[in-house]
């Protein structure tokens, strides 16, 4: 027969109650001299001990399965994630590593177990040589997350050098106590190839310009450039040294101060119309020399066709309110040369040229307007441009101006916050037209 259960009454107990036992029972027919069964013995034995051990058992190849699919479960996803993935204990040995982590380190997991994380993950800085730690800042601030510094390399097992970024972070039990850590990097080689050609490109944006001045101050003519409206931003030497003027006085509208006064408005509505057509401009008018004689010239102009990405023209709408410009580029001759041009539209303008100082300026300043080159060294564009929004600065219109204006470059600033996306050379007419719309 079954075993049976049953609740059997325990009188000695304080109040009474019940005990489960289980009982395995056996019959025995007693038969007659005639073959009849005369009478059934029935013994019982009492198998709770044994009955109780098998449901523990059950429970514990329950609890054992649930775990074994807990860790497949975990196991498959910390194998199929794109990140290289290293779990340690307290100490710093490996406990666990993914197969990204295999292929970027170039360790086997079977070799790498047991091993400490300072073997396996040797890191150093490539601006200095000097190792980053990692593995001694988890034993002495166990509950920390670690981050490491943007220029950290690798050194694989089989010695190459590979640049990454990681950080790690503790494991902790139910009750709260760290167990172990886990780390999370990649090789960073792509990121830090784009950063490379980024900074190629704008050290040739840089020298393409820097070849346009100096053959600019080398020709005998008087050469400048302009916004739509008539307002130049640049001359070259030659007009300085011809008119004996300064930049900060030519700035903007300055030039007005050197024309013949007969010649004004005709001069600038002239010009204005023939921008609005699209059609090159052509005037003559006289000029005065440093020494006060006036002398005829020639002057030609050709307008730049709009780009796609350009902002409206202003045509001759009215200047927005004054408004207060954060400028940020590490050119510190652009940064000055911009910062003077908005000035004379009556702007309140401070400037940065690296991504801590920008974000120091913004806390106090409070800008309207951030015109952020994305290059920047160290801190590029697009974390200053988290940062800041991160700071509470939402409601800053943030104007992004990088040599790369490609859909993914497009995109990425978009992402972190930034407003407009302009493509050096900038064009100011679109700038300034951003800042007058929006004011």
């Amino acid at each position: 027969m079954p075993v049976q259960k049953y609740d059997i009454r325990v009188p000695l107990e304080p109040g009474g109650g019940y005990e489960v036992r289980y009982w395995s029972p056996t019959n025995l027919p007693i038969l007659s001299d005639r073959g009849e069964v005369a009478y059934i013995l029935h013994q019982v034995e009492d198998v709770t001990e044994t009955v109780l051990l098998r449901q523990k058992g059950v429970e514990q190849d329950r609890i054992a399965e649930a775990l074994r699919a807990s860790k497949d479960w975990f196991s498959t996803t910390l194998n199929s994630i794109g990140d290289a993935v290293i779990a340690t204990d307290v100490a710093g040995s490996i406990l666990f590593m993914n197969p990204v982590a295999e292929r970027t380190t170039n360790w086997d997991r079977t070799d790498a177990g047991g091993k400490s994380l300072r073997e396996v993950l040797p890191l150093s800085r490539a601006s200095t040589g000097e190792e980053v730690e990692i593995a001694s800042r988890m034993v002495r601030s166990p509950s920390e997350t670690i981050s490491i510094p943007e220029d950290t390399m690798l050194r694989r097992k089989d010695g190459r050098v590979v640049p990454i970024n990681d950080v790690a972070a503790p494991i902790s039990d139910e009750s709260g106590k760290v167990i172990g850590h886990v780390i999370v990097f990649r090789d960073d080689t792509k990121r830090q190839r784009s950063i490379l050609e980024k900074a190629k490109t704008k050290s040739a944006l840089n020298r393409s310009e820097e070849r346009f001045r100096t053959m600019a101050d080398a020709i005998p003519q008087l050469a400048w450039m302009a916004l739509g409206d008539g307002s130049i931003f640049w001359y070259n030497k030659r007009w300085y040294d011809y008119t004996g003027t300064a930049f900060e006085e030519m700035q903007g509208w300055g030039w007005q101060s050197v024309h013949d006064p007969a010649e004004l408005p005709r001069v600038p509505d002239n010009f204005r119309a023939a921008v609005a057509e699209g059609k090159p401009w052509e005037d003559t008018f006289p000029l005065p020399r440093h020494d006060g004689s006036m002398r005829p010239h020639l002057s030609r102009a050709i307008p730049r066709p709009k780009r796609s990405d350009d902002a409206p023209s202003r045509g001759d709408q009215a200047r927005g309110r004054p408004v207060r410009v954060l400028i940020v580029d590490d050119n510190v001759d652009t940064a000055r040369g911009l910062a003077r041009l908005l000035k004379l539209m009556n702007h309140e303008i401070r400037t940065a040229h690296e991504g801590a100082s920008a974000i120091a300026e913004a806390r106090q300043f409070r800008p309207e307007f951030v015109l952020l080159d994305l290059g920047l060294p160290g801190m590029d564009g697009c974390q200053v441009a988290r940062n800041l929004r991160e700071e509470g600065l939402r409601d800053a219109v943030i104007i992004a101006i990088s040599g790369y204006g490609q859909e993914e470059d497009r995109r990425r600033t978009k992402e972190v916050g930034v407003n407009h996306h302009l493509v050096k050379p900038v064009d100011y007419d679109a700038l300034i037209s951003f800042l007058e719309a929006t004011s």
